[in-house]
C-alpha cells in the first residue's frame, strides 16, 4: 500500500517539459512573421513643402470635404459625376496627373473611392497633398 501511496504523490514532468518546449519553438519560428508584417509609416514632418506653380499648370485637382463634398480644380462635383469631369479634365490636361487632397477627418473610404475612379479614368500620376492649403496656388486657371 505504501508503493501505491508514493506512486500517486510523484508528478510526471516529462510531458510538461515536452509541452513548454514545443510552446517555446512554436513562438521563436513565428516571430519573424509578426516582425515582417508590420509596416513602416513614417509621419510627416512639420516643414512645409513648397508646390512650384509650374507643377501645379495643366494638372487635375481633387478636394475632399469633411461633408464628402468633392472640388475638382474648385468647382464642386457630385460623386456620381465624378468620373466624367475627370475624364474631361484629364483629356484638357497636358500629362495625366492627379493632385489629392482631404480634410483630417475625412474618412479613408471616401478617399480610396476617389482614388478608384481616378485609375478608371486613366490617371498616370498620383499625388497625394497633405492639406488643401499646400494646393492653394492657381490650377488650370482656378483657386482651390
Amino acid at each position: 500500500m505504501e508503493n501505491r501511496q508514493n506512486a500517486l504523490t510523484e508528478i510526471n514532468l516529462t510531458s510538461l517539459v515536452d509541452v513548454c518546449l514545443t510552446l517555446v519553438i512554436v513562438f521563436m519560428a513565428s516571430s519573424p512573421f509578426m516582425l515582417e508584417s508590420s509596416i513602416q509609416v513614417s509621419a510627416p514632418s512639420g516643414q512645409r513643402n513648397v508646390i512650384r506653380p509650374e507643377f501645379l499648370q495643366k494638372r487635375t485637382a481633387v478636394y475632399i470635404k469633411s461633408d464628402g463634398a468633392l472640388l475638382v480644380n474648385g468647382k464642386t462635383v457630385d460623386f456620381s459625376a465624378l468620373k466624367e469631369v475627370l475624364r474631361s479634365q484629364l483629356k484638357q490636361s497636358k500629362n495625366h496627373d492627379l493632385l489629392l487632397a482631404a480634410d483630417d477627418n475625412v474618412s479613408h473610404e471616401h478617399v480610396i473611392e476617389v482614388i478608384d475612379q481616378a485609375k478608371l479614368c486613366g490617371v498616370a500620376a498620383l499625388y497625394i497633398v497633405k492639406s488643401k492649403s499646400n494646393m492653394t496656388l492657381q490650377v488650370q486657371g482656378n483657386s482651390l
